[in-house]
């Protein structure tokens, strides 16, 4: 009867209860890493650059007209980027396949 019972406790312990608790029971809990989104900083920073650099008036205009600006190039940037990288890529695996 002993030998039942710690047999189904060896079991119970090393059954996870759930697929989704065995990831956090072997790599621990999840981190999440804060992501910055550059275009909407680049698109915040713009209006004020602007106004400090060119004075009330002609900075508030101007940075009004280059935040929309400068959060459209700094997103295409980051497009870019990828699409280079993604090409990169698959040439690599063209050459990989061609062997």
């Amino acid at each position: 009867m002993m030998s039942a019972v710690l047999t189904a406790l060896a079991v119970w312990f090393a059954v996870a209860r759930s697929t989704a608790e065995r990831p956090r029971e072997v790599f621990g809990p999840a981190r999440h890493s804060a992501h910055l989104n550059l275009a909407m900083i680049a698109g915040a920073v713009v209006p004020f650059a602007a106004v400090v650099l060119l004075g009330w008036p002609t900075g508030a205009l101007i940075g009004l007209i280059g935040a929309p600006l400068a959060y459209r190039a700094v997103g295409q940037l980051g497009s870019a980027v990828g699409r280079q990288r993604a090409s990169r890529i698959a040439a690599q695996l063209g050459a990989v396949s061609g062997l």
